[in-house]
């Protein structure tokens, strides 16, 4: 008897990757923190008002972004909405990561905080860049893979 409706163990329209997922295997530096605000993975972060255990999310290309809040398996009960206040959030440091581009990026290029903590874009002179892209996407929304270096230097 053949099977009547179409079976999928993981579904084939689900999504290569998700914000903030780690890109692969390679070296990578994660701490974690405090949320001092609800931050969804995928977001760049900052040191929150405790610096040495709270982060929130990066608000301007002068704030010293400290990384990326990556994706972890969470309770249901957060809805989705990312990491509540209070809760441990791991932040990759250094290492790859997929992020949503803010434009169309190009591989190679330095990159910063966009229009807000959830998306990166070329960095321009005197900002803080937090890495660069390892692939090329063409338009804002796509993920793509940045390899985050936040100890980097001041882009030039």
């Amino acid at each position: 008897m053949s099977q009547q409706s179409a079976f999928n163990w993981y579904g084939s329209s689900d999504a290569v990757a998700i914000s903030g997922q780690k890109a692969d295997s390679s070296t990578d530096i994660v701490d974690s923190y405090a949320a001092e605000e609800v931050i969804a993975p995928g977001s760049l972060v900052i040191r929150g008002t405790n610096p040495e255990t709270q982060t929130k999310l990066a608000t301007s290309n002068t704030s010293e972004v400290i990384g990326v809040a990556i994706h972890k398996h969470i309770d249901p009960l957060y809805n989705g909405a990312g990491y509540p206040i209070g809760a441990e959030v791991p932040i990759m440091r250094f290492g790859r990561v997929y992020v949503k581009a803010g434009t169309a990026i190009t591989a190679g290029a330095q990159l910063m905080l966009g229009a807000d903590a959830q998306h990166v874009i070329v960095a321009t002179t005197g900002k803080k860049v937090i890495g660069r892209a390892m692939t090329t996407v063409t338009a804002a929304e796509d993920l793509l893979i940045v390899e985050v270096n936040a100890y980097g230097p001041i882009a030039s």
